[in-house]
């Protein structure tokens, strides 16, 4: 068991954590806001903002926590991202009812607002501008998929539900959103393909992508996500096998894909495995036919021009 201080983190940890090695986690309720945005995926949200104990399973004997203190210039660097983050969002967002317009007030003389007090932001603590998660449910939002997130450097918690946002995930989401451990996308108009590389965001413990108009498969690469604890795709346009790993889930995160297959629903035994093997078998056929045919016409050659060539020998 390893206690972390009020305001030092350890860099080694953040390296057991992405290794799978931090296996226990205790509130002792103060000093977490320093946390490196990777550890929130271990904790849930009643948490943030609290000191916490780990426990590592370390196999290198000997092993010493050296504690590096967050300097002030990266925190102010942090915060000019994180303000540079929100001005890109709030720029590609089409905010009819004007909730964004009237309260994300930019400071025009160069002095740092607190973004900290803006609708929808959740800060790492109230006294610096670091941004934890974005709550913009229910705002009415148009548009797509807000641009600039990859400058809330420290962003863990991602909500733009019940919007009328459109458009496809973009495919970058996962170097966009490295740390991401909330996503919820539920209730808007996104379309298009889910995101393979949404598996390589491994600190996802929840996925809400229910209530749209997605297509295509559910990708095999989901089965990555090991610490996922919650996962909707309901009411989508998808179709397919559900890969194995996301059986657990009940049968009402996948209900509404008229296409899909496999636990918890049907077996995929009919529609995509005896289909497939038909479409081998009539592919073998076609191959078997075609040879076929042309030794016939190759013997027929040489039936019909053998008095030829028995005249001329």
């Amino acid at each position: 068991m390893t206690l972390l201080g009020e305001e030092s983190w350890d860099t080694t940890q953040v390296k057991h954590y992405r290794d799978g090695k931090i296996v226990y986690v205790e509130d002792t309720s103060i000093g977490l806001e320093n946390a490196p945005a990777a550890f929130v995926g271990l904790f849930s949200g009643k948490n943030v903002g609290k000191q916490v104990s780990v426990s590592v399973m370390s196999f290198d004997t000997g092993l010493l926590f050296w504690l590096l203190l967050l300097s002030s210039s990266s925190l102010c660097f942090g915060s000019e991202l994180d303000i540079q983050c929100l001005k890109s969002v709030k720029r590609s967002l089409i905010d009819p009812s004007g909730i964004l317009r009237s309260s994300w007030k930019f400071s025009q003389d160069g002095t740092t607002n607190s973004i900290c007090n803006f609708m929808g932001v959740i800060c790492w603590n109230p006294d610096e501008n670091r941004i934890l998660g974005l709550s913009l449910g229910s705002l009415g939002l148009q548009g797509q998929f807000p641009r600039g997130l990859e400058h809330c450097t420290s962003l863990v918690r991602l909500d733009l539900s019940n919007n009328s946002l459109s458009g496809p995930i973009p495919s970058g989401i996962s170097w966009q959103l490295p740390d991401l451990s909330s996503l919820n996308l539920s209730y808007n108009r996104f379309s298009g393909e889910i995101p393979v590389n949404i598996s390589e965001m491994t600190y996802l413990y929840s996925i809400g992508l229910q209530h749209n108009k997605l297509t295509g498969s559910i990708p095999g690469k989901f089965a990555l996500l090991s610490r996922l604890e919650s996962f909707n795709v309901s009411d989508n346009l998808l179709s397919g096998p559900i890969p194995v790993a996301l059986s657990k889930f009940s049968t009402s995160c996948f209900s509404g894909n008229q296409g899909l297959c496999g636990v918890p629903f049907d077996s995929c035994s009919t529609s995509y495995g005896d289909y497939s093997i038909g479409i081998i078998g009539a592919a073998v056929g076609f191959v078997v036919g075609f040879v076929g045919a042309l030794y016939i016409s190759h013997c027929l050659f040489f039936l019909r021009d053998a008095p030829a060539l028995r005249s001329v020998f």
